[in-house]
C-alpha cells in the first residue's frame, strides 16, 4: 500500500533513526551522459535548531581530482514560504519545476494557508548549499567545479534515502542525485547462515 506521507512516521526530534550526527549516506549523481558516485556524510544534524551540516564527496567530476569533497549545511523546507529559493540563482519557476519532480510534494504546500507541518510528515525538504572544498588549503577554483549552485533535496524518514537535483543556472538541468543510508546498504545485504 502506497504511503499518503502523513502516516507511519513519529514526530521529529533532534534527529531521525536514519539522519543523524555521524550518519553516511552514499549513492549517485546523474547527469545526461555521466554517472558520479557521490557520498554525504553528516557532521551535525539537529531539528531541535534546524541545523545540518556536513561534506559531500564527488568522484571523477574534475580532471584534476579524483574525488572532490566540500563543506556544505542545509536548509530545511519548514514553512510553504520557504519552498521558494531567496538566496541563490534560482526562479520561482525553476523552484517549482524541481520541487515537483521530487517524492512528496504535493502543490497545495505552496498555500499559505496549507497544513503542511514538516515536523509530521514523512518527507523533509532541503537545500544543500557546499561553500568550499575541504580541506581549506586546497584550491577553491577548478575547471569542472563549482559551489555557486545549490541542490533541492528530500529526505524520506521511512526509507531512509535522499533523493534530489543539482541547480546551477549556468549548469545541466535536473541532475539527479539518490542516496542511502550506508549503514542501511550493510544491512540489507546480510544474511543468515
Amino acid at each position: 500500500m502506497p504511503h499518503t506521507g502523513m502516516t507511519d512516521v513519529l514526530p521529529l526530534g533532534k534527529d531521525t533513526f536514519y539522519l543523524f550526527s555521524g550518519s553516511e549516506f552514499s549513492g549517485t549523481q546523474r547527469s545526461s551522459q555521466t554517472l558520479f558516485p557521490l557520498k554525504a556524510s553528516f557532521n551535525v544534524v539537529d531539528f531541535s535548531t534546524n541545523t545540518l551540516c556536513g561534506v559531500l564527496e564527488i568522484q571523477n567530476l574534475t580532471p584534476q581530482l579524483e574525488k572532490l569533497q566540500t563543506f556544505f549545511d542545509v536548509e530545511v523546507v519548514t514553512c510553504a514560504e520557504e519552498f521558494e529559493t531567496t538566496k541563490y540563482t534560482s526562479s520561482y519557476k525553476e523552484d517549482i519545476d524541481h520541487w515537483k519532480e521530487l517524492p512528496g510534494f504535493k502543490m497545495a504546500f505552496l498555500k499559505p494557508s496549507g497544513t503542511f507541518d514538516y515536523k509530521k510528515y514523512r518527507y523533509i525538504f532541503m537545500r544543500w548549499k557546499e561553500h568550499y572544498q575541504v580541506p581549506q588549503e586546497e584550491e577553491q577554483n577548478m575547471e569542472g567545479a563549482s559551489f555557486e549552485g545549490f541542490y533541492y533535496v528530500c529526505f524520506d524518514r521511512i526509507e531512509g534515502t535522499f533523493e534530489g537535483f543539482y541547480f546551477h543556472d549556468a549548469s545541466e538541468r535536473f541532475q539527479r542525485i539518490h542516496l542511502e543510508n550506508k549503514a542501511l546498504k550493510r544491512y540489507s545485504n546480510f544474511e543468515m547462515l
